[in-house]
């Protein structure tokens, strides 16, 4: 079998495929092989992921392509359309996709412009205006509507950053999260990330009810003490409620929720302190 390169950061871009999809596509395999080539660019797999991971488990023969992209951003983008053109995405996949797209093209002068050797208003079309008014007319929808994606990307990224599995979550679904949210998100602090990455991980994340106008992020609840003796009782809760999650984040070597259930701890003693 070829020798492929993978790559997370590619990998990463791709959207989740649910167990009855990748079912569906085990028996394809299986009964018809497979059919298409897997895209590799510079030896690197860019297109196939969950293919080639079938196809190793099964010792299945395959064909590439190699395709030829004067850099990773380039590449970034190829991916995005592709997954766009070929695929059934859900609402937040599809705006998703184009605001990451925006996010990497943004700039007039960006990398992919220098290296194809595209002066910035040729790039930039017959509408003359931005990125922006381009991919709008790309993906067949306003250019507003491209800001915002753009801005729902940057928080879904973020969320990326701490945790992989949430971020991917979010995209195919599987925990729900208005576009209100994700709009505080991305202007929010590290630590309004970590309370809810922590949230969702731990399956206590809710997404706000009611008119999203006023929906706002699970903030630390405000706690009021009559008493000295209430507040070390309630200290001393909230202590143990922490060292069994951390005992059981710890027994999974999951760092990511470890640093982020800390980040949560010192947030709350740090509030309760203030009320005291």
């Amino acid at each position: 079998m070829q020798e492929i390169i993978l790559d997370e950061e590619f990998q990463r871009i791709l959207p989740k495929l649910s167990e009855q999809t990748l079912a569906g596509l085990e028996i394809n395999l299986l009964e018809f092989g497979c059919l298409m080539p897997l895209v590799l660019w510079n030896g690197i797999l860019i297109d196939g992921y969950n293919r080639y991971e079938l196809l190793k488990k099964h010792d299945l023969p395959f064909n590439t392509v190699e395709m030829d992209f004067p850099s990773r951003e380039e590449v970034k983008i190829w991916i995005i359309k592709h997954q766009i053109e070929q695929r059934n995405l859900n609402p937040i996949q599809l705006s998703y996709y184009r605001g990451l797209h925006y996010n990497l093209d943004k700039r007039p002068q960006s990398e992919i412009q220098r290296l194809q050797g595209v002066a910035p208003e040729a790039q930039n079309g017959p509408q003359g205006g931005s990125t922006a008014n381009r991919l709008a007319e790309l993906y067949k929808v306003s250019r507003n509507t491209i800001k915002r994606d753009s801005k729902l990307a940057i928080a879904i990224d973020k969320i990326g950053e701490i945790s992989p599995e949430a971020k991917m979550d979010i995209l195919s679904g599987e925990i729900s999260i208005t576009r209100r949210q994700l709009k505080e998100l991305e202007t929010g602090t590290d630590e309004d990330i970590d309370v809810v990455v922590l949230e969702m991980l731990e399956g206590t994340f809710e997404k706000t009810k009611g008119d999203p106008k006023n929906a706002t992020i699970t903030k630390i609840p405000t706690v009021s003490f009559s008493t000295d003796l209430q507040s070390f009782n309630s200290i001393n809760d909230i202590t143990k409620t922490f060292y069994a999650k951390l005992k059981t984040l710890s027994s999974n070597e999951d760092k990511v929720g470890s640093k982020s259930a800390l980040r949560l701890y010192i947030d709350t003693l740090e509030e309760l302190y203030k009320q005291i």
